[in-house]
């Protein structure tokens, strides 16, 4: 296995730039939603209040449900499917 992992690095010219192509490739993949990879990460437990605090759950669908919300004068959120 680390005569391919050597094999593939080297094809980049180097771990630099391997890290380098890599990483964003990566995050465009989570950020992107691909195959529901966002929807599971934000459905964790332990990731709830950080979902809340930055309004994740308007954007992604958390278990399956997002919210809408309004801020001022009601301040309120609509939680729909």
């Amino acid at each position: 296995f680390a005569g391919f992992v050597e094999a593939v690095v080297a094809l980049y010219g180097g771990p630099r730039r391997f890290l380098l192509v890599n990483v964003p490739a990566l995050l465009l993949l989570v950020g992107s939603d691909l195959f529901g990879s966002m929807r599971f990460l934000l459905s964790l437990d332990a990731l709830q209040p950080l979902v809340r605090d930055f309004r994740l759950d308007g954007i992604y669908a958390v278990r399956g449900v997002k919210r809408h919300y309004i801020d001022a004068p009601l301040s309120c959120t609509f939680t729909y499917p």
